[in-house]
This record gives C-alpha cells, sequence and structure tokens, in this order.
C-alpha cells in the first residue's frame, strides 16, 4: 500500500481496499449492497477481470485518474547506425 504522504494508488492498492472492505462488511453479498453495485462486479475487481466500477470507485471515497507521461527522449545521434 502506498504510504500516507503518496496520494495515488496502484490498481493493486485498490484491489487490497475492496478486499478490506468485504471483510469489514463480512461478506462479498453485504459489501455489494453497500456501494450499490453486484456481488459479481466485487468478484471480478478482486480476480483482476475487472476494473472497479465508478459507483465502487465512489464509495471507496476515490476517483479514476489517467495521466501521460513523456518518453525519455534518444538523441539521432545516440541510436548508431542500422
Amino acid at each position: 500500500m502506498t504510504d500516507a504522504f503518496n496520494p495515488y494508488l496502484t490498481q493493486e492498492d485498490v484491489i487490497e481496499l475492496v478486499r478490506r472492505q468485504v471483510r469489514i462488511f463480512g461478506g462479498v453479498r453485504k459489501c455489494a449492497r453497500n456501494f450499490n453495485v453486484q456481488p459479481s462486479d466485487i468478484s471480478r475487481v478482486l480476480t483482476k477481470n475487472k476494473p472497479p466500477s465508478p459507483n465502487l470507485l465512489e464509495g471507496l471515497g476515490l476517483q479514476k485518474v489517467t495521466y501521460y507521461v513523456h518518453k525519455p527522449h534518444t538523441p539521432e545521434w545516440a541510436k548508431g547506425k542500422p
């Protein structure tokens, strides 16, 4: 799990949060009912077959953010000749 100073979570972190919520609520069905999702949605998230739904993320107090980064640039002279 990421530390308290890092606001970014990996998908593994989110899966662990879901796993904890399932334990807290006493099962997948009760957890799903709380987050207004289908039990199969929770199961698919836990088995990594489906990303968390917007309702589940909302219930966890999270939002999905996509970001892009620059690829490292290799100068032409460093690429060598074919």
